[in-house]
């Protein structure tokens, strides 16, 4: 989930990831956990990313402002200066509340389809709570309809045994 933030600074956030990345060499020998600016492949624009794994020819890094992860030639990969680094990430790592996938460990490609769609129309996201790394939340439609309930209906997730004590102490939390 990206954060929407001050268009100005993120503009200006831009620009300078950019003229960072054309004014210094790519990283000759990044390591797993460094801040970094990565070419994205798809727009050929510049991010600021963490290095996650490594191989041969390429870094595999997460996009800290948006949440994806994506394998990035090592040529792509540029140092990142303190002064970018040290901006809260704009992606938050969240979890909805109360349900998991109805395959095991992954959601299928049909859950994510079915979750942009049912928030089209706008939605409303609650924090609930934090667990490590991660935010519990919960995500409404505008109708008030729980995205909870759309996956768990359409058979794309299953309730966790424990939803209903964690959704009746997360209404404390509201």
């Amino acid at each position: 989930m990206a954060v929407k933030g001050n268009w100005r600074l993120c503009l200006r956030l831009l620009k300078s990831l950019k003229y960072s990345a054309d004014n210094t060499r790519p990283l000759s020998d990044p390591t797993v956990g460094m801040p970094c600016i990565a070419k994205y492949p798809a727009d050929n624009n510049y991010y600021r990313a963490e290095v996650v794994s490594l191989d041969a020819t390429s870094c595999t890094v997460t996009f800290v402002d948006y949440g994806n992860t994506e394998s990035i030639a090592a040529g792509d990969i540029y140092p990142c200066c303190p002064s970018l680094a040290e901006i809260p990430c704009q992606a938050l790592k969240c979890s909805l509340l109360g349900i998991s996938p109805a395959s095991g460990m992954e959601w299928s490609p049909e859950s994510g389809t079915v979750m942009e769609s049912s928030m089209q129309d706008g939605a409303t996201c609650t924090f609930l709570a934090r667990h490590g790394d991660k935010f519990l939340v919960k995500m409404c439609q505008s109708e008030g309809l729980s995205l909870v309930d759309v996956l768990v209906q359409s058979n794309l997730a299953k309730p966790n045994a424990k939803r209903s004590q964690a959704s009746d102490r997360s209404q404390d939390l509201v």
